[in-house]
């Protein structure tokens, strides 16, 4: 099984974590021990030799260090090692970000559903700080994708098993909304965010949804729906007609005139995360201005 939180999963392996425990606390399924022992087994055999003498030990403590980052970084999860005591705990806010994103229930689908929608870098920042009232930056952000949930990690097939074994209603609800891949505004939009669309916009989607379906009423030869789907895309391009007139000039607007006989039916025959946070124990958002409630 791939999941999106693999290199996590993969860290607390390599720090001697239990990941079902760290999972639990999270709200999250269990990986189980077949994962945990096939993960071990392959950081044993493929880590450095400080990474595999200290799996193999009773050390609670890492003795040797030398190569650690170096691999720690190739593995795509240096930043959790260097803030280990032993590399000096380094200072991360926005891993801390990155990590409050992900441990809390009521922000952790939030931000995966705009990180896999068709958005900007900059739109998914937006988003998420109007919905969460706390800043987030694209720094924070490149983290949360690389660690918390890359996508590339996990098959159609193991969406199909994960989604369902997801622990709330909500959570399950927008991580299938991810994986449909919405624009901005239907991202937006399912958690009740406020959507700016300009109406000659709006109204050219639906001229071209209109017009798809006029096509297929045409390729099945049905005339009563070509006739009602003709007469819709009418009435959109009137109104489109009357939005130009009144907030553009009317240069290059088609008259009324030119869409005569256009549609007539003619068929044709053809936080800086702790390592007690890491082992689950989750501090709330600051600032963060919702609070849901989980729902089996």
């Amino acid at each position: 099984m791939g999941y999106p939180y693999e290199r996590f999963l993969r860290f607390l392996v390599s720090r001697k974590i239990d990941p079902d425990q760290a999972l639990n606390r999270y709200g999250l399924p269990s990986s189980g021990d077949l994962w945990f022992a096939a993960v071990k087994t392959d950081l044993i055999d493929n880590g450095p030799f400080p990474i595999s003498s200290y799996l193999e030990s009773k050390d609670t403590v890492l003795p040797l260090r030398d190569g650690v980052l170096d691999w720690a970084q190739r593995e795509g999860f240096r930043e959790l090692w260097e803030m280990q005591p032993e590399f000096g705990e380094a200072d991360n806010p926005d891993l801390s970000v990155a990590f409050q994103l992900f441990v809390n229930p009521s922000s952790r689908p939030v931000a995966a559903m705009f990180v896999d929608s068709r958005a900007t870098e900059a739109e998914v920042c937006e988003s998420l700080q109007e919905y969460l009232n706390s800043e987030v930056t694209s720094a924070s952000l490149e983290i949360f994708k690389r660690l918390f949930w890359d996508t590339s990690q996990t098959t159609s097939g193991e969406w199909d098993d994960l989604i369902p074994s997801l622990l709330t209603k909500k959570e399950r609800h927008l991580i299938s909304l991810a994986r449909e891949g919405q624009n901005i505004n239907l991202a937006r939009g399912s958690v009740d965010l406020s959507i700016d669309v300009r109406v000659d916009v709006m109204l050219k989607e639906m001229l071209n949804t209109n017009y798809m379906m006029w096509l297929n009423a045409r390729s099945v030869k049905s005339k009563d729906e070509m006739k009602e789907w003709g007469e819709s895309n009418l009435r959109v391009m009137k109104e489109l007609r009357e939005y130009h007139r009144y907030n553009t000039s009317n240069e290059g607007v088609p008259k009324a005139g030119d869409f005569e006989g256009l549609f007539s039916v003619k068929t044709s025959k053809s936080v800086h995360p702790t390592l007690a946070e890491l082992q689950g124990e989750v501090a709330p958002l600051p600032n963060q201005n919702q609070t849901e409630e989980a729902d089996a």
